[in-house]
Formats: C-alpha cells, structure tokens, sequence
C-alpha cells in the first residue's frame, strides 16, 4: 500500500456544491454580519422558487435565519411555504420512526437513527429546519431479517423483492422499507457503502449516544462516527448533488466538538481517508478553519491502496458507469467468508450472482443487457 499517484479533488457535478449553491450554503452557515451579503448575492441571481432541488433542502434553514439575513418579504412568504411543507413532512416522519422503535423495542431489537432525524433533533433544533424525504435506521446483520418481519405487522415492506436476503445483505449496506402510508424508512446494517474490505460495526454500537426524539429517548451515533458517516456520504456522487451535508456538518460542530484523532482513525480504519479529506477539503474552501488543518494533512498523507482508490472513483461518479472492476473488488473482499461459509458459489457463477445483487436485477441472465445499457449511457456522456 502507498500512496499512489498525486490525488486531484473531486470536480464532478453531482458531488460537490456549483457556485450560487455556495453562495447560498455560505448565507446558511456564515455570521449574521457576512451572511446578509451572501443572501443578497445569491437572491440576485437566483429565485427561492425554482432554485434546484439541492438548493430548496436549504431553504427551511434559510427561512429560520430570514431576519438576520434581511430576507424581504415577498421572499419570506415564499421560504414559509417551503418551511411548512418540511415541517409537515418531518412532524410525519418522525411519528413513523417512532412507532418503528417502539415496535423494534417490544421484539428486543436495538436501533440506532441515522442522519435526519438525529441532526434536526439536536443539531437544528427546529423539526421544520432540514428538508427530510425519509428517515434511516441501523441494526444489527443478525437483527435484520427479524426487524423486517416485525415490521411487516404494522404495513412496511421491502421496495425491492429478497432485498433483506442474507445474499443481498453481504454486497449492500442499506436497503429500503416502504410504508403503506408513503413513507420510506432505510434499514443500514453497515454504516457506509462498503467499498473495501468488511468493518466491524461494533465500535459503532459501542459508542451509541441518546438524544430526545419528541422528549422520547432514541440512540444514535456518537459524533465521531456522525462525521464520517456525513462527510462519506455526502460527497459520494448523487443525482441531486447532497450539498446540505455541509450545513449538517456546521451545525453538528457548533454542537459538538469531536475527538479528531478519533475521526482520522476511524476514517482509516473504514478505508475511506480519500473521500474524507477530500469532503474536509471542500468543506474548509466554503467554510475555512472549523476543522483543523492537521486533521486534514494527516489524512491526505494517509496511504491509500488501489482498491481504495478505484472504490473513491467509484462513488463519485454516475450510478450509471460502468463497474465491473468495482463489483470484481467487492467480490474478492468477501471471497474468504463467503467460501468459509459456503453461502457462494466458487468462480465465474458466484461473481455474477453477486453481480445480480449489486446491479440490483432479478435474473443472471439480465446481466448482458444491463451491462450494455450502462456502456451506452457512459458513451453518450
């Protein structure tokens, strides 16, 4: 393992904020004496109503500063409106995870929450301030397929048929639930899209926190465990770029201040010191000095690996690329437990049932046609 080849930071759209998303990002985060000048700039090329997808995940935040910012009224009507339909939204989501703990706690079944829901409840303290589409939840591997039964009591069921298969769950790291509501719930059994070798989840488990969700006890990550989780996922290529990581972050370290070293350690142990460095690195040209720049010359010395690195370029880049080196790495990381176990056939057949799983289609024999779909997509880019 060295470190390779100079690294170039991550330039692709969908994993880094453009400039007027910057400008707005820099109206949520700065001071109020430097904010009011982002907002103006940004407003004066920019409309709240029709800003993007990514952009409008801001704007209840926006809303909540919107005096400080001298934030005009007609702007403000329209901010309300936004505010609303996410604190609707949230009010939703957060009576359904909720009732998810309650049902997981009566079969004995831990739970930690993920994103969202943990940062509104102490990071934003306003359940309307953080545009949420669902909520995420983390078990155990061994608790998964038990949760899901359990689950299915009160109308949750997989989006996807054998989603929660001890088969799918070894390639995955999360899966959804879908309400008969309409609300979607992800299940995570690994922390992060796993594009190495296999992490043991149990610091995670050891370094569990509670928070107050609705003046309800509820478990969540320790902030260590809470940055990398943000900054992994929020850099890694989305089809609505997830620039709101980087208000989640500011807000998580006005409310805390991490172990960094721990935060390095755990980003190495994790295998994903690029992705990190690189999301600090982002970070700190939007909001310069709140993280220390030791933190982030220790991980850009940090040895990185090929595998490492092809799975860096894997997850910032289009789902649409195509990705059989990275399903080929995958694979071999969980050869030696797979084989032990014998849960995979040796060779060619079991690379392409994992290939099934990981490109997320129902037979073998769809293989051909979705790897030429995905070739044509990359040469029409």
């Amino acid at each position: 393992m060295n470190a390779g080849p100079e690294h170039k930071l991550c330039d692709a759209p969908g994993c880094r904020p453009n400039p007027a998303q910057t400008l707005l990002l820099k109206a949520a985060c700065a001071s109020a004496n430097v904010a009011r000048d982002f907002w103006k700039r940004w407003r004066a090329e920019n409309e709240p109503a029709s800003s993007g997808a990514a952009s409008v995940r801001l704007l209840p935040w926006i809303y909540l500063r919107r005096d400080e910012l001298g934030v005009s009224a007609e702007d403000a009507a329209v901010l309300e409106s936004i505010y609303r339909f996410a604190w609707i939204t949230n009010q939703r989501l957060t009576g359904s995870a909720l009732a998810v703990l309650a049902t997981l706690e009566h079969h004995q079944i831990p739970v930690l929450l993920l994103k969202g829901l943990p940062l509104l409840a102490e990071a934003y303290q306003d359940i309307g301030g953080r545009y949420m589409e669902d909520f995420d939840i983390m078990l155990r591997d061994e608790h998964v397929e038990p949760a899901v039964a359990a689950l299915a009591e009160s109308g949750w069921k997989p989006a996807r048929p054998e989603a929660f298969s001890v088969s799918a769950r070894r390639w995955r790291h999360s899966e959804e639930l879908t309400h008969l509501s309409g609300l979607s719930c992800d299940i995570h059994w690994r922390l992060l899209c796993r594009p190495n070798e296999p992490v043991d989840e149990e610091p995670v488990w050891a370094s569990r926190r509670t928070i107050l969700l609705r003046d309800r006890p509820a478990l969540t990550l320790s902030p260590e465990h809470m940055l990398v989780h943000g900054l992994v996922h929020g850099l890694s290529w989305e089809r609505v770029p997830a620039i709101r990581w980087i208000l989640d972050t500011h807000l998580l370290l006005r409310r805390h201040t991490p172990d960094w070293p721990h935060v390095a350690a755990e980003a190495a142990r994790r295998g994903v010191t690029l992705l990190v460095a690189d999301a600090m690195a982002v970070y700190d040209e939007i909001l310069p000095g709140e993280i220390p720049a030791e933190i982030r010359r220790e991980l850009a010395r940090h040895p990185v690996s090929g595998r490492q690195r092809r799975a860096y370029e894997q997850l910032t880049r289009p789902y649409e690329s195509t990705s059989l080196r990275m399903a080929w790495d995958l694979y071999l990381s969980d050869w030696t437990r797979a084989r032990a176990l014998e849960e995979v056939p040796p060779g060619l057949r079991g690379f392409l049932q994992h290939l099934k799983t990981y490109w997320r289609v129902t037979s073998i024999f769809a293989l051909p046609w979705t790897f030429l779909r995905k070739v044509l997509s990359r040469a029409k880019r």
